[in-house]
């Protein structure tokens, strides 16, 4: 659940009537769910990470090629 929505559920927590209470406890946020959403984002940013580090070692290895074919 993103963070917004945290917000959201907890403001309307705090207003009190049952029923908002009631509809709040569906939208509770465990601390196993938001343990889930950011372990996900880390994974999608080592992704990112290491699919960048492949095209970089990739773009360093032509230069050096290249460096060669100028010193030859």
């Amino acid at each position: 659940m993103p963070i917004e929505e945290l917000s959201r559920a907890e403001s309307a927590g705090s207003a009190g009537s049952g029923e908002a209470a009631e509809q709040n406890a569906e939208k509770i946020v465990t601390v196993f769910d938001l343990a889930s959403e950011i372990e996900q984002s880390l994974n999608q940013a080592l992704e990112h990470v290491e699919k960048n580090e492949a095209q970089f070692q990739q773009t360093l290895k032509d230069i050096h090629e290249r460096l060669k074919r100028l010193e030859q």
